[in-house]
């Protein structure tokens, strides 16, 4: 009401961002998917593979069949109608398919290695874990990732959502929270990376 007062639009659209992602956030943790990713973790993530192409898409471009254990979690986040957009995270073979054999290209396109997350509007810095899957090729579960992090950062720590309002507003205004539209600024970055 006080920034209302003052006019200070910026400060009242953050403030009602904060209220609808406390509110999604409670409804994620109350269903069980209750861990996040920033995307500064996934950028680092990204650039820190070496040996191998990963990317993120949206989950519509996502060029694999998913699991019927991971579609069965996608429905049911899906059902609690809180993210806004669901994005895959994945290790991208075709840099090298002209060196395959016809057997070896038919096994790349089983399933294998991504990660799925869900976003929302209102904080689109924040990547929530839904669930990963692998197989025999490769992987990159949610695991695996929090491992490259913390080789390269000592404290690095996945996220949880916090039950607890007055901590979890704390947190965020810490973080110096701003929304930020995946139209602008994510796809902008990610494309620089090459990953999009």
């Amino acid at each position: 009401e006080d920034a209302k007062e003052m006019g200070q639009i910026d400060l009242v659209e953050n403030y009602k961002a904060l209220a609808i992602t406390l509110v999604k956030e409670r409804i994620l943790h109350k269903n069980g998917y209750s861990t996040y990713v920033k995307q500064e973790d996934i950028e680092r993530f990204i650039l820190n593979v070496k040996d191998k192409v990963v990317k993120i898409c949206e989950l519509e471009k996502f060029p694999r069949t998913i699991p019927t254990e991971v579609k069965n979690k996608f429905k049911h986040i899906k059902k609690l109608n809180v993210c806004d957009e669901y994005y895959v995270l994945f290790i991208d073979y075709n840099k090298d398919e002209q060196n395959l054999t016809e057997k070896e290209k038919e096994t790349r396109k089983k399933n294998r290695d991504p990660i799925l997350f869900g976003t929302f509007k209102e904080s689109m810095d924040r990547f929530y874990f839904i669930a990963d899957w692998e197989d025999d090729i490769c992987d990159i579960t949610l695991d695996k990732m929090t491992k490259v992090l913390k080789n390269l950062d000592k404290k690095y720590e996945v996220k949880h959502v916090i039950d607890n309002p007055e901590e979890y507003l704390n947190n965020l205004l810490r973080e110096t929270y701003k929304p930020i539209k995946m139209t602008d600024k994510i796809k902008s970055i990610f494309k620089k990376l090459k990953v999009w």
